[in-house]
């Protein structure tokens, strides 16, 4: 029978060490190796203050179901280094309904963690994937591309590096508990995916190669996905340093996705992924004033766009900004204030 257990590990001394997170998180342990490598992460997300309920999938033989998935504001889904008749693949080597039914809700939150995910699925690296694959559309992946140890004459990956550009706050290099990581997955992604971690070590054949990828869905959707193993860190006060910094990250999307909606004004921002040049088109049922501010992923004004602009009824008009080349790559908001509300407008600069 499928069970829902919660795990309180760590004593609330622990936990006051650290800014508590308010993040609801469903931790799917996907995993039959048997090394408590998911215990170890929940242990890090309790000590952060996040409130987390496990979820025994590959045990029990199930997935959770969207019903279930919507009930929490971040799904963790841990393979860690099992890469055999994973839930995640629905037991059976294909789309997970369930997971994709989750995808495709614009408040869909999907963190997963693992080496072999998907050697499990497609075998040996590389395979390439497009449009109606499940990796290409719901994660952003355009190619399986290599993994470590297998494609790199048995070494391993000796450590991963945050990618330039990279969207989170506060992230920092990872090495493992053991000389290297072995079976660490590199990709590619799609037009609009985001590297967040590299394949490193100066000498090592793979250097540079993505192996962490964050992907924003047109419905809202995020999904960040990580080609090895987060557990198999060096030592737990750097797994939970990491953990804190990636429940706040997540938490600031939760948070701005509750804004109020805009109410008749309607705008088209191009192009996207940014370029220096950037264009708004808006169109409203009455007159009226509006702001446009760009904020950065973590909801902080970079620039100032517009204030108290006036914006007649009816009619589109165009709006362009120069953007120069100075703005770092990342996740970009375009935030639409006018009295009724306001509207979001994710973009990207790579």
């Amino acid at each position: 029978m499928k069970h829902i257990v919660l795990f309180l590990l760590l004593s609330a001394s622990l936990r006051g060490a650290y800014a508590q997170s308010g993040l609801d998180v469903l931790l799917v342990d996907d995993s039959g190796d048997n090394f408590g490598n998911t215990e170890l992460l929940q242990a890090a997300l309790d000590s952060v203050g996040a409130s987390v309920t496990y979820y025994g999938a590959y045990a029990d033989n199930q997935s959770p179901t969207v019903e279930e998935m919507n009930l929490f504001d971040l799904v963790i889904w841990h393979t860690s280094t099992w890469g055999a008749s994973l839930q995640f693949w629905n037991g059976n080597d294909e789309d997970n309904a369930a997971l994709k039914a989750y995808l495709d809700q614009p408040q869909a939150r999907l963190w997963v963690i693992g080496s072999d995910l998907f050697y499990d699925r497609y075998g040996a690296a590389p395979d390439d994937f497009g449009p109606g694959d499940f990796p290409y559309d719901y994660m952003g992946i355009a190619r399986y591309d290599a993994q470590a140890y297998g494609d790199d004459g048995s070494q391993g990956l000796p450590l991963a590096a945050p990618a330039p550009g990279q969207p989170i706050a506060g992230l920092q290099s990872l090495s493992w508990t053991f000389d290297t990581q072995w079976w660490a997955d590199a990709f590619v992604g799609r037009v609009g995916a985001l590297p967040v971690y590299e394949m490193g070590g100066p000498t090592y054949v793979f250097a540079g190669k993505t192996t962490g990828l964050y992907f924003e869905r047109s419905s809202g959707a995020r999904v960040l996905t990580y080609g090895f193993d987060l557990s198999l860190i060096d030592n737990f006060d750097n797994l939970r340093t990491h953990v804190a910094a990636l429940t706040d990250w997540w938490e600031g999307s939760i948070t701005r996705s509750t804004d109020t909606e805009l109410v008749g004004l309607r705008g088209l921002a191009f192009p996207n992924p940014l370029r220096e040049v950037l264009h708004l088109q808006l169109s409203a049922e009455e007159a009226m004033s509006f702001d446009v501010q760009l904020l950065d992923a973590n909801g902080r004004v970079v620039r100032q766009l517009q204030q108290d602009a006036q914006l007649p009824a009816h009619g589109v008009h165009t709006f362009t900004w120069n953007l120069d080349d100075r703005l770092p790559a990342g996740l970009y908001l375009l935030r639409l204030r006018s009295d009724s509300g306001q509207q979001l407008i994710r973009l990207a600069k790579q």
